[in-house]
């Protein structure tokens, strides 16, 4: 980790204050002069505050209402849907537009910020797009340990489709009050290599989902197909196991209506499942 980095951590900027604090008390108790200095110092700046005390305390009430003012834009900004026919997010401002559980994080890559993404069994999504309907999302993505998985369509985080990336096949998801459901994989090849961005871009227009992304060095169509057509739809269900492990029946359990009118995008990385994102760009069709 990089000195300026570890100046950002605020753990490091903890140890530091502790250090800063340790060093006084040293120069307090081994140096003789220090003490009587520090003691007048603590009564000259007593003085200063007493005089000073209506200015100081205008100043707080100041401060406080601008704090007040900072906190209530962005709680607005947080749970406003947008009316522009464009989202854009560089997570150089943490994740002020996004409902999320677990490991979310915004950390730097070199000079631009990332979105790391682990230990999410709910995932997260987009508050700007959550009543939008047809959309192209697109972004920059890194498998770090076992897949990265997309979200579409979600009107809340128990209800969304999902896409499941691994390194040699695409898994579709549905999630239906948190109930999963899992659709046949379509294979990728060649295997998608780990640790290494790639560019995703996803079409949802009615009910169709189109997938792109690179294959063989080109842009190519992973999978193109109606997927949240309002038909009966065969499906794998997951089975929540007492030692809460997930595990999927073995065989199809049956057909499903999925229904997702309306929904933002965004991620979910179940476990130590790990991957990271940039570039995020969702514009309405």
């Amino acid at each position: 980790m990089s000195i300026i980095n570890r100046l950002r951590d605020p753990v490091w900027q903890g140890i530091g204050a502790i250090l800063i604090f340790i060093g006084i008390l040293v120069a307090v108790l081994l140096v003789p002069d220090a003490r009587g200095w520090l003691m007048q110092a603590l009564a000259d700046l007593i003085k200063m505050l007493t005089s000073a005390l209506p200015t100081i305390t205008f100043l707080l009430v100041v401060l406080l209402l601008l704090w007040q003012a900072v906190l209530t834009w962005t709680l607005i900004k947080r749970n406003t849907v947008s009316k522009d026919r464009e989202f854009k997010d560089d997570f150089q401002h943490g994740l002020i537009h996004w409902t999320c559980r677990g490991d979310w994080r915004n950390i730097l890559d070199g000079r631009d910020y990332v979105l790391t993404v682990t230990r999410s069994d709910d995932g997260g999504f987009a508050n700007p797009c959550r009543l939008w309907n047809d959309y192209i999302f697109e972004f920059d993505t890194k498998i770090v340990n076992n897949n990265s998985s997309w979200i579409i369509r979600a009107s809340s985080l128990a209800q969304y489709v999902m896409l499941q990336c691994g390194q040699t096949e695409l898994n579709p998801h549905f999630r239906l009050q948190n109930i999963w459901f899992k659709l046949d994989p379509i294979p990728i090849s060649p295997a998608l290599p780990l640790n290494q961005w790639f560019h995703v871009q996803i079409k949802v227009e009615g009910t169709r989902v189109v997938v792109f992304f690179p294959q063989n060095g080109k842009q190519q169509t992973i999978m193109d197909r109606p997927l949240l057509d309002p038909v009966y739809t065969p499906v794998y269900e997951m089975l929540v196991l007492p030692n809460r492990t997930w595990n999927w029946s073995p065989q199809k359990t049956g057909f499903i209506t999925p229904e997702y009118p309306t929904g933002s995008v965004g991620f979910r990385e179940s476990g130590f499942e790990c991957a990271h994102f940039r570039k995020v760009r969702v514009v309405k069709i």
